[in-house]
């Protein structure tokens, strides 16, 4: 699902069975359902990739000025490779504390070096 103003996600976490698969008849009219391989396409400031190990392997569809790598080894070296051509900054947390994530998202947020495409330079190699 996509929505312009931001998920609710409080009301999606409640409507959550014991599996976590969220209830899509319990969206709101101003959700947008997508379909499952749409979910790359969709313009974000943020894409926070928190499930599965390589769920980008061709980035060029990739919508977002900023991705925030959660889960492990989410992006392939190949797609690794086109995002920093794209000038989408990556930013990796599954081998960094939680303090070292948070230090890193609000100085690329706070700086806004990544917001313009293109510009975007990554904070660690």
């Amino acid at each position: 699902m996509a929505n312009p103003d931001g998920p609710d996600v409080e009301r999606l976490l409640l409507t959550r069975d014991r599996f976590g698969t969220i209830d899509r008849d319990q969206l709101r009219p101003v959700d947008e359902r997508l379909l499952l391989s749409a979910w790359l396409d969709v313009e974000a400031s943020v894409l926070v990739l928190a499930a599965v190990s390589y769920a980008i392997d061709d980035a060029s569809k990739v919508g977002a000025d900023l991705i925030v790598e959660a889960a492990n080894m989410p992006v392939t070296a190949a797609a690794e490779a086109q995002l920093a051509e794209g000038g989408v900054l990556l930013i990796r947390t599954w081998w960094r504390t939680r303090d070292q994530f948070m230090g890193e998202a609000c100085a690329a947020w706070s700086s806004g070096s990544w917001i313009e495409r293109g510009n975007a330079q990554p904070l660690h190699g």
